[in-house]
């Protein structure tokens, strides 16, 4: 929703007593405005959410600076951008919510190995390295999510409103790692992201160059998705062609 559509949904559900500008709601959401009482009602009657979510303290619920890594499409804007980090803090609290409702739902302590990368350890290095350490057998990954959720990932398919990103993940070391995937993505692409965004989580810790990033997780995917050796025995030497007489 846009800032307008939200002071057209306050308005609405006032029932005509109040009138919404989109420039309160502006000023809300940048934090220059306090909205409690009836106001607040209003909001989440707008958004759908229960009051409590909207009051939830960001500093605690956000998602943090330097710990958010995307694989998106260049052409995604900032504003899309920060939507999509509001789904990633919204799923978390989410399956928080989930979690306390279900004592006994559990999740797996996080078992994703760490791997720096330098000189002598490529990212393909660090693939063939947690495929190991998971006893995954030789050949293509068979099941991704099961093998990322049996590790401790909270893996979530959602519509993210946008086919410009492909998936989101956070991993603060405190929380469970969290991979936020877009269901509509075609099947094949939405693997190589989840393996993408498990690059990120074993490879990358702390910001830094963002591009390098993106290709670093981008090989340790391909390579954790199906090893460069269990595959190159699966094509034949390439053919010899004799040229035609001119």
């Amino acid at each position: 929703m846009t800032q307008a559509d939200v002071a057209e949904a306050m308005t609405k559900a006032s029932g005509g007593d109040a009138v919404v500008s989109q420039g309160y709601v502006s000023r809300a959401e940048s934090g220059r405005l306090a909205v409690s009482g009836e106001r607040l009602e209003l909001y989440a009657a707008a958004l759908g959410y229960p009051p409590e979510l909207l009051c939830l303290d960001p500093q605690v619920h956000g998602v943090g600076v330097g710990l958010v890594h995307h694989r998106k499409r260049a052409s995604l804007t900032v504003s899309a951008l920060r939507r999509q980090h509001a789904h990633l803090a919204l799923t978390r609290v989410q399956l928080q919510g989930i979690a306390a409702c279900r004592p006994g739902l559990g999740v797996r302590a996080a078992a994703i190995p760490t791997v720096a990368l330098d000189a002598l350890t490529t990212a393909k290095d660090a693939a063939r390295q947690v495929r190991k350490a998971w006893g995954m057998p030789p050949g293509p990954a068979a099941d991704l999510t099961a093998s990322l959720e049996t590790a401790g990932v909270l893996v979530v398919a959602r519509d993210l409103g946008s086919g410009r990103l492909d998936a989101v993940s956070q991993w603060d070391g405190t929380q469970p790692p969290l991979i936020l995937a877009n269901h509509h993505a075609p099947a094949d692409r939405y693997r190589f992201s989840l393996a993408h965004e498990l690059g990120h989580l074993v490879l990358h810790q702390s910001p830094g160059d963002s591009a390098m990033q993106e290709r670093q997780a981008d090989e340790f995917a391909a390579e954790f998705l199906m090893p460069a050796r269990d595959i190159r025995s699966a094509f034949t030497p390439a053919s010899t062609w004799n040229c035609w007489p001119g």
